[in-house]
């Protein structure tokens, strides 16, 4: 597919933003990224809109939001805080890949966690790969569709069991090293 730079531009300055809203804005984003730009540049605009649309919540929520929030909420903050700087790359692949998390959520506590950014960073990257190419795959089918049926396909039963075996990856990990340490 052809495609100017500028339009992959302009959806990743939209979708980086849209990561952060509390509405599910951004998986449309994602799909549609995939029906604009075919597979690949879709799924690179997805990995991209999610990390740096996760980075710039995470450091909103660090250098904007941080002060008054644990103003009001210092308790909670601070026990999630601990527990988030022990096991918060393990906290931010999980989420990422369990898809079911509010995005924009990660964002923030993350951000309002003692986490460093490159552990932020790469979780987000890892965390995020699966579910950019489902969007883009996904989005790169639309045109072909015709009925509701199309959408139940071996291809798309083996990405889906794909997502749930990437999904428990986290907790098995963190598992195999919690048994190893103790």
């Amino acid at each position: 597919r052809h495609y100017p730079l500028a339009c992959w531009l302009g959806a990743l300055g939209l979708g980086s933003v849209a990561i952060n809203f509390p509405i599910p804005v951004a998986a449309l984003l994602k799909v549609l990224s995939g029906f604009a730009f075919g597979v690949e540049a879709g799924f690179a605009l997805n990995v991209c809109s999610s990390v740096l649309g996760g980075f710039l919540g995470f450091s909103a929520a660090r250098n904007l939001c941080y002060h008054w929030l644990y103003s009001r909420f210092s308790a909670r903050l601070a026990r999630a805080n601990v527990e988030i700087g022990r096991n918060g790359f393990w906290y931010v692949l999980g989420a990422r890949l369990l898809m079911a998390t509010p995005i924009f959520l990660v964002n923030v506590l993350a951000g309002l966690s003692s986490m460093r950014r490159r552990v932020f960073l790469l979780g987000t990257l890892l965390g995020v790969l699966p579910s950019s190419m489902i969007y883009a795959l996904s989005g790169s089918q639309l045109e072909a569709m015709a009925s509701t049926s199309d959408f139940v396909s071996p291809q798309m039963a083996l990405v889906l069991a794909l997502m749930a075996v990437a999904s428990a990856l986290p907790a098995l990990f963190n598992r195999g090293r919690a048994n190893s340490q103790g």
